[in-house]
């Protein structure tokens, strides 16, 4: 009920566009009682305001920068969002340091199918 409530929102045009809201993905992941897991969210406007909404709490398939991505989008997946409609939403991201260690942005806009020279138009903090 939670996550059609939160697809709903996500698909629903904002007033100023038109279209629903552009889309930044969230990472972090924790470990709790030996257990890697991966939080998984995006932040976007929803009813006149930024939200972070949760997509999905993840067991980590793995240390690498390609596991850490695969797990990212296997939790974005659950947003129900098409890779081409994600795509052109997606703006940019937010992780913590090993994120970039582990070239995750980088990983996940190449899964997606991001031109590496368009990959200056997304910011990841």
């Amino acid at each position: 009920m939670l996550i059609e409530r939160q697809n709903t929102l996500l698909a629903t045009p904002i007033e100023a566009t038109g279209k629903p809201t552009s889309l930044s993905i969230l990472g972090d992941k924790f470990t709790p009682n030996r257990r890697t897991l991966q939080v998984v969210g995006v932040n976007g406007y929803v009813n006149g305001t930024t939200r972070a909404l949760v997509a999905g709490v993840k067991p980590l398939s793995g240390e690498s920068g390609i596991k850490v991505t695969e797990t990212l989008e296997t939790g974005l997946k659950s947003l129900g969002l098409p890779v081409e409609d994600l795509k052109a939403r997606l703006v940019g991201g937010s992780f913590d340091g090993e994120y970039f260690y582990l070239s995750v942005p980088d990983h996940y806009l190449a899964k997606i199918g991001v031109d590496p020279a368009a990959k200056d138009w997304y910011t990841f903090w």
